[in-house]
């Protein structure tokens, strides 16, 4: 089993230099809007990954959410970066298939070394307490089995 990267609109471009590692053991789903804003298909095809896209209004690939498609999918690990609630259920999927998923976050750094606490996660540790992070200090990508997700 290969690796799976999943990115969700600007959240794409940070997992192409990621992919060039696998080669062709690699499958890229990625989400968009629509049609035209797809970018870097081609970057990703000549790293050898196989390139799955969907967009919102259906004008390219799946029609729906990025997350739909990887369901029935086979992969040893998971690399995903985009907005929240994708990175919520890319984690959800890979924990049910237990695979290992590292998720990069968005979130808004301000101060860049921790102290403004405005890019603050919080975390779950191995004891199981939950602590917060700093995205901009101890990430921004984490083990998504650390990451305490918000309701939605």
């Amino acid at each position: 089993s290969g690796a799976l990267f999943v990115g969700g609109g600007i959240g794409v471009p940070p997992l192409l230099e990621a992919s060039k590692r696998f080669g062709s053991g690699a499958v890229l789903a990625a989400g968009f809007k629509d049609k035209k804003s797809i970018i870097l298909k081609e970057d990703f095809e000549k790293n050898g990954c196989k390139v799955l896209v969907a967009t919102d209004d259906g004008s390219y690939g799946h029609h729906g959410l990025v997350t739909d498609m990887i369901e029935g999918l086979r992969f040893g690990a998971v690399y995903a970066c985009g907005p929240l609630p994708m990175l919520k259920a890319v984690s959800r999927i890979a924990e049910n298939k237990n695979v290992l998923c590292y998720v990069s976050m968005e979130e808004r750094m301000a101060c860049g070394i921790g102290a403004c606490l405005g890019c603050a996660v919080k975390l779950r540790g191995e004891n199981g307490a939950v602590h917060y992070g700093h995205v901009c200090r101890d990430g921004p990508v984490f083990d998504s089995r650390e990451v305490v997700w918000p309701d939605p």
